[in-house]
């Protein structure tokens, strides 16, 4: 799809979905960053006024001036009122997607400068702010997911292949979140975000290693994944050891142990958090 034939799709969308509800409408993803390719869905956020709820919309459109032969287009289309976005960039956890996505958007209707109002934010917006929330975040969603790493210790004593592959994916999205928070990973896209956070750790570092293999993008069953996501838990509660609180640092030294002395005797010769 040209440049022009880009415009013209998305000046008949704004005809269509503008309304007295809506404040402004930009576009975000892959079409903002010009980076689409014939697999991407084109995203539009509307902002509405605070008392107006629409419901969003994800369905295939024609545009027939892009696509002679007749290839749709999978559209989506957000509705949220501004207060709701400036509610989500003040979250760590949602801060390191929106942020990015917000200082690449493209405006495509602004009635009374709301969209201008929310880039602006974006772009002068500074996570060490959010810093000390980030940390909290982080150590919580690893204290948390000390239940999973029991139900993986026993998927993997009692060979349940079911129970080790939910554990292992429950743990894997856990501590790649932490991470990313802790570290304020402004992520570019859901394509990029795993990237982008081994990037940061270090792509031969103990995490990603650990992660690469847990996630299965190294030779591996289901077995060696569940054993590399113990590791990926035990490596994450080093990169973040300063962020427990006592009673958290009690209870990850206790699984850590365990740990250690199941699955991972290489661990029991490193220092305890």
């Amino acid at each position: 799809m040209t440049a022009d034939e880009l415009n013209h799709f998305l000046d008949s969308l704004v005809q269509e979905i503008d309304s007295p509800a809506i404040r402004g409408i930009f576009l975000t993803g892959s079409y903002a960053r010009g980076c689409a390719d014939d697999w991407s869905d084109l995203d539009l956020v509307c902002l509405t006024h605070d008392d107006i709820q629409i419901e969003d919309t994800l369905e295939y459109r024609d545009c027939k001036e892009c696509n002679p032969e007749g290839h749709r287009i999978l559209v989506s289309v957000t509705y949220c009122p501004l207060k709701h976005w400036l509610w989500v960039i003040e979250l760590p956890q949602s801060a390191i997607h929106a942020i990015p996505a917000f200082r690449n958007m493209r405006p495509l209707l602004d009635k009374d400068g709301v969209v201008a109002q929310l880039q602006e934010t974006a772009r002068v917006f500074d996570y060490a702010s959010l810093q000390n929330r980030a940390n909290r975040y982080a150590a919580e969603t690893v204290f948390h997911l000390v239940e999973d790493v029991h139900k993986l210790l026993g998927g993997l004593a009692k060979r349940d292949e079911s129970r080790v592959l939910a554990a292992t994916h429950e743990i894997l999205q856990g501590m790649t979140k932490a991470v990313a928070v802790s570290r304020g990973v402004m992520v570019e896209s859901a394509n990029t975000y795993f990237a982008q956070v081994m990037q940061e750790i270090g792509i031969e570092s103990p995490w990603t290693l650990a992660f690469r293999q847990a996630a299965g993008l190294e030779p591996g069953d289901v077995w060696i994944r569940g054993e590399s996501a113990l590791q990926l838990f035990w490596e994450t509660t080093v990169l973040l050891s300063a962020y427990f609180k006592l009673h958290e640092r009690r209870t990850v030294d206790e699984v850590i142990k365990r740990i250690q002395i199941g699955f991972i005797p290489s661990c029991s010769q490193k220092a305890n958090l």
